[in-house]
């Protein structure tokens, strides 16, 4: 794994369990990053696995933009985060969940 996307990936971690306690279940990069095909421009794709199914995934963005914000211009990097309960993850045929069990790098 790229050493930007590992410690963009850690420090967003640390913030996830301080917001969301037991809650928070897993974060995963997926994307360019997994796949080495990142560029200059990329941002750096995390799944934010939740457990509880009864949330709205836009409001979660908003609840954790502030950090990964934050944790982003540290690093001058963009950092994009999809909110996703595990059991959603583990179910869905989307494919963006597909792309995420198959090629996801567990943080």
């Amino acid at each position: 794994m790229n050493s930007l996307a590992s410690t963009v990936g850690h420090e967003l971690k640390v913030a996830l369990r301080q917001l969301y306690g037991p809650q928070f279940r897993d974060l995963i990069l997926f994307g360019s990053y997994t796949r080495n095909t990142f560029h200059d421009e990329s941002d750096v794709d995390f799944a934010v696995v939740l457990q509880d199914d009864a949330f709205s995934a836009s409001a979660e963005i908003l609840r954790i933009t502030p950090y990964s914000t934050e944790i982003g211009i540290r690093h001058h990097v963009a950092v994009s985060i999809l909110p996703v309960s595990s059991h959603k993850l583990q179910q869905s045929a989307f494919p963006v969940y597909q792309a995420i069990r198959t090629e996801g790098i567990h943080i």
